[in-house]
């Protein structure tokens, strides 16, 4: 079997992303690092801008962007708005910081 980057058979592909997710669900478990950690940085190594292992293709990016909404949306079920409520100035900082640094970086 001849292997080129990146890779572009697609059950190659699947059996490599599932198997490395699983290698590094039990590695990131092991050092007490939520598994979402994990998965983002496989998903940072093995894309476009690092190691390049998955061509570039629109049902990828797709897929990340649905990934990426997932995460936002766990993220703010996790959320205890008892300590939201706790920290109100620290929060509103915060937040007009980050949206005032996207408007002059964007």
């Amino acid at each position: 079997m001849d292997l080129e980057l990146p890779l572009q058979d697609t059950v190659l592909q699947f059996t490599l992303l599932a198997t490395l997710a699983l290698l590094v669900q039990l590695t990131v478990k092991r050092v007490k690092l939520p598994g979402l950690i994990g998965l983002l940085v496989l998903g940072i190594a093995v894309g476009p801008g690092a190691l390049a292992l998955l061509p570039r293709e629109p049902v990828a990016a797709l897929l990340g962007e649905v990934g990426l909404v997932y995460i936002m949306f766990l993220a703010g079920v996790e959320i205890n708005l008892d300590v939201v409520r706790e920290h109100k100035r620290e929060v509103t900082v915060f937040g007009l910081l980050t949206l005032a640094v996207t408007f002059v970086l964007a």
